[in-house]
């Protein structure tokens, strides 16, 4: 059985190269984004990718098609795949010289970030 790696996608975009890493059997563990019309493009990705391993895409064409709304595409997912609430930690960050603490609250933002001090 091959070994199913983990990844981190930082200042995610709309997710291109979490599509990538997906495609080749990575896990996505989070996605660091601020930019909301990204974060909608990255809840719809994950969402694709569950109905995709169900081998049921036809939520994902009535939302493309305009049949059914995005908040009726998401009440189709479990909120684990697109709402998970979590705290990570990332101590001696190369992008920053402070701790940060990322608070996950994917409502609103995929990740939102706060920089504390050590």
């Amino acid at each position: 059985m091959r070994k199913k790696f983990n990844y981190l996608d930082l200042f995610a975009g709309a997710g291109g190269l979490s599509e990538g890493f997906m495609r080749a059997g990575f896990n996505p563990i989070a996605h660091v984004e601020m930019d909301l019309a990204a974060c909608f493009t990255l809840r719809t990705r994950m969402a694709y990718h569950w109905l995709k391993e169900k081998d049921d895409l036809k939520p994902y064409a009535d939302y493309l098609q305009g049949i059914i709304n995005r908040e009726e595409f998401y009440d189709l997912v479990p909120d684990r795949i697109i709402e998970e609430e979590g705290d990570f930690y990332l101590d001696s960050c190369k992008i920053c010289s402070e701790s940060m603490v990322i608070k996950r609250n994917m409502r609103h933002s995929m990740l939102r970030i706060t920089v504390s001090p050590k």
